[in-house]
């Protein structure tokens, strides 16, 4: 066998052989601050297994001197909040920078009937996209503004239809062309145009994530272990198949280049979106399943993964890389974990109601 990442064995060759275990030095500090959400006096709810009840409207780093701020949607029980806090200098060394001002308020205009299983967002000039998915399949658009909230529409994917409730994924085309919605328990990925049903497909297995293609008409599935391609121009729908795992994946990350899964494997695996190869995994990245899957914006074969134990870690898939900062954690597991768009800044919460936001340098300097 041959010995990959931290010692881990691989069966791409059939010589004996190791590769050096040392983690290679990495020039940077994460930052890291905290604060307690107060949720209408409630705990958050449990949710599904993945972390994507969040999204990251807007972040501005603290440094040594001067303070920050974060702006973010959060979703428990069957309500939206949107969180603004205030982030204090960082210390460099010690415990995390404890965040005392922390506003929170209700999205009003909107209430779904079932607990809020998928949140996303993406930007438009100074307009913010919203949608939100619930464990029955009902998803709320909105329009966030300077000028405030507008509610876009409601569309019910199940409308008289006996359904069972699960995890329910939604996703907001980059160019805010079309919007698509995955249900586990349906086995189904619904594709529209606006608020009007374009096109629906059955998929064989339970999916369990779904991400559109930057610049592309593609979108990609996973699918209990599978990750699938599908092309929206194309009669058959799925052109590429692809057995990321034997075990289940539950977390996606997608640029113009590269297709990233995780799972319950706790192995990151990579796939180049121009050839659709194989091109390198991280193995071993959290001590349990993974959960969240986020690419770094800043420095190339690099991503973050949070899990199940509260865990965040950072790291590349080349074999001279693997974990580059010690892990991250939190005081429970992670309900909702997201990232900022043009910066390596995460914002989570945890099961007991904890804000996090950790700040990963702007270059992840490898030597």
């Amino acid at each position: 066998l041959e010995f990959g990442m931290e010692g881990t064995p691989s069966s791409s060759s059939g010589r004996q052989s190791y590769r050096s275990t040392k983690r290679p030095k990495v020039i940077g500090q994460v930052l890291c601050h905290r604060g307690k959400l107060l949720l209408e006096g409630r705990s958050p709810s449990p949710g599904s297994v993945q972390a994507t009840r969040a999204a990251v409207i807007s972040t501005v780093p603290s440094t040594k001197e001067l303070n920050g701020s974060v702006d973010l949607l959060f979703a428990s029980y069957n309500q939206m909040y949107r969180v603004g806090a205030s982030l204090p200098p960082t210390k460099i060394e010690g415990d995390p920078t404890e965040m005392t001002e922390i506003h929170e308020e209700p999205f009003l205009h909107h209430q779904h009937k079932r607990e809020i299983q998928s949140v996303c967002l993406q930007t438009s000039g100074s307009q913010h996209h919203v949608a939100s998915i619930d464990s029955r399949g009902e998803v709320v658009l909105s329009r966030l503004s300077t000028d405030g909230t507008v509610p876009l529409a409601s569309v019910a994917t199940c409308k008289g239809k006996f359904v069972e409730d699960g995890w329910n994924g939604i996703e907001l085309h980059p160019d805010l062309i079309q919007m698509a919605a995955c249900s586990m328990m349906q086995k189904r990925v619904s594709i529209y145009d606006g608020t009007s049903l374009v096109r629906e497909f059955n998929t064989p297995h339970h999916p369990t994530q779904i991400k559109f293609l930057p610049e592309s008409c593609l979108f990609a599935v996973c699918e209990l272990n599978h990750l699938t391609i599908w092309d929206l121009r194309s009669s058959a729908a799925c052109v590429k198949r692809f057995k990321a795992s034997t075990s289940s994946l539950y977390a996606m990350a997608a640029s113009d280049q590269v297709v990233a899964v995780a799972g319950a494997g706790r192995i990151v695996q990579v796939y180049d979106t121009k050839k659709w190869t194989f091109l390198g995994s991280w193995s071993n990245a959290l001590k349990y399943e993974i959960n969240s899957l986020h690419l770094s914006t800043s420095t190339k074969d690099h991503c973050f993964v949070g899990g199940l134990d509260s865990g965040l870690s950072c790291g590349g898939w080349s074999a001279k890389q693997g974990t580059l900062f010690k892990e991250e954690l939190g005081d429970s597991r992670w309900l909702a974990l997201a990232k900022t768009v043009k910066q390596d800044t995460l914002v989570g919460v945890t099961a007991q109601g904890t804000l996090y936001v950790y700040q990963y340098p702007d270059n992840i300097n490898v030597s």
